[in-house]
């Protein structure tokens, strides 16, 4: 009897924890919604770091893959500092949750020239490029900047945040091969700078036209390289184990409930939701001999 009491106290214990909401496990008090959905992917633990996850579905574990988006806000094309640029696509990745993708920091940059620097050599593509819903642009490395023999799979026309843009002036100051167009470049002297339509998978995407450079101008951005990684082997089980039901639900299933006494029949175990503590107590009543199997007669 004494075994069945401790059991018992477990059991009440364990329910005052569950309403002061202490036996939540610390690592999943918050959860962000992508965060989750990566652990359904992968079906393993929380081992993400990061705010956001894009698993493109043509791609394996030890890939690289990179990402593109067209700003949502605009600037002018006036400075010839392409740190400028870079800086603004930068913040706008940052902002919307871009800066770490897949667990991995990444580092933005923008697709346009200057007097000085091709957006070929600015924005280097060494791997296929997808926006951020996961759609594929260009499966091949430097596709970008040969689209008069390949055209690009769609359009860059999706914001750093998922809306996509149906219409706009993108500055680009290139030509279709991503080198700086004879005058018209961002922060140039020239009465005309370049732009691209953001519409477009042919080359018209990068060089469409010629604007004045007081126009202002939404961006094209490229990300850094970003790896598939193998899915992570989590000896622990689901999200924080499983030792007893739901993370920072019942810990024990049904100890016993508030009837301590008599025979009690087990339901089928399909039906029991058993952790540490439920073991403890279904041990504890066998011990005492109340336990009665279903269909069986009471155990001696």
């Amino acid at each position: 009897m004494r075994v069945v009491r401790v059991g018992m106290a477990i059991a009440r214990r364990a329910k005052i924890m569950k309403r002061s909401k202490l036996n939540r496990p610390s690592g999943l008090v918050v959860v962000p919604r992508v965060l989750a959905l990566s652990c359904g992917v992968f079906g393993v633990g929380l081992s993400a770091q990061a705010d956001t996850i894009l698993l493109p579905a043509d791609l394996k574990p030890g890939q690289t893959f990179q990402v593109a988006f067209v700003t949502n806000g605009t600037l002018t094309a006036e400075s010839s500092d392409i740190a400028v640029y870079n800086n603004f696509v930068t913040l706008a990745a940052a902002a919307a949750g871009l800066d770490v993708i897949n667990g991995q920091p990444v580092t933005w940059t923008a697709i346009i020239s200057t007097a000085t620097v091709n957006a070929r050599d600015n924005a280097p593509q060494i791997a296929p490029v997808y926006d951020v819903d996961s759609l594929l642009i260009t499966a091949v490395p430097g596709g970008l900047w040969n689209t008069t023999s390949k055209f690009l799979n769609n359009p860059i026309n999706t914001t750093e945040s998922g809306n996509q843009l149906l219409w706009g002036y993108v500055g680009t100051g290139s030509n279709a091969s991503g080198v700086s167009s004879p005058g018209p470049t961002f922060g140039s002297a020239a009465p005309l700078m370049a732009q691209g339509d953001l519409t477009s998978i042919f080359p018209s995407w990068l060089a469409n036209a010629y604007l004045f450079p007081g126009t202002t101008y939404h961006l094209y951005a490229l990300s850094s390289p970003i790896t598939i990684r193998e899915p992570n082997q989590n000896p622990g089980g689901e999200p924080g184990g499983n030792p007893g039901g739901n993370p920072g639900g019942d810990l024990g299933g049904d100890p016993g409930g508030n009837d301590p006494g008599g025979p009690r029949t087990v339901p089928e175990a399909s039906s029991l939701r058993l952790g540490m503590l439920g073991f403890l107590s279904l041990l504890a009543r066998w011990a005492g001999g109340r336990w009665k199997p279903l269909g069986g007669e009471r155990r001696p």
